[in-house]
């Protein structure tokens, strides 16, 4: 008796053993690479998407995964979690302080880690400082440049009906005088914000 296969290698014959049959199916399926170690797996067939392989640590490290996108996506097992957190912190008050005593390597690596990010969180607020100096700077070239505008269209209206009063015309070419120099200032404030900005990148 033979069995028609669904491929191009030739029929199944009743002599084969099952042993045959699965070897036959295992060299055709589907294998990734785990996320977590980097070793090829064999894909389980009712898992789509899986990622991750079955030793001990990749599953551990899946379930952090899927724990980690849970916390970003779902607000209410984000509480729920941290509820339940608070509510074993109160009942095992001092568990971290009998960790920390028994653990001094998981010490040590804590207070290197906590230096690292006061270091980073360090460069983000003095980065935050300077980005503040400068956006008052620009501001207040902005607010110069405005004033500038608005007076030398004042003055405009004002140098031609200064032409129709005697002795106001002087005062009128004064003022523009002003104005020019204000603009001047403007642009050495330009010129140093553009300074600042390109020191910090």
């Amino acid at each position: 008796m033979t069995v028609d296969r669904r491929d191009d290698s030739g029929p199944v014959t009743a002599w084969q053993t099952c042993s045959d049959l699965e070897m036959d199916v295992a060299s055709k399926a589907m294998t990734s690479v785990c996320a977590h170690c980097g070793r090829e797996f064999v894909l389980h067939p009712a898992a789509r998407g899986q990622q991750y392989c079955g030793e001990p640590e990749c599953t551990k490290a899946r379930k952090r995964a899927w724990q980690r996108a849970k916390l970003k996506s779902d607000a209410d097992y984000k509480e729920n979690q941290a509820s339940a957190q608070r509510e074993w912190q109160s009942t095992h008050p001092d568990y971290w302080r009998e960790y920390r005593a028994r653990s001094p390597n998981y010490t040590r690596r804590n207070r290197q880690k906590q230096r690292r990010r006061n270091r980073r969180r360090g460069c983000v607020i003095a980065k935050m400082d300077a980005l503040q100096a400068q956006s008052k700077l620009l501001s207040e070239q902005r607010r110069l440049i405005d004033a500038g505008e608005e007076m030398i269209a004042k003055m405009d209206a004002l140098e031609a009906h200064a032409k129709r009063v005697p002795g106001l015309e002087e005062r009128v070419r004064f003022e523009k005088q002003v104005i020019a120099k204000m603009d001047v200032l403007a642009a050495q404030l330009e010129r140093v914000f553009a300074m600042t900005s390109g020191g910090d990148q």
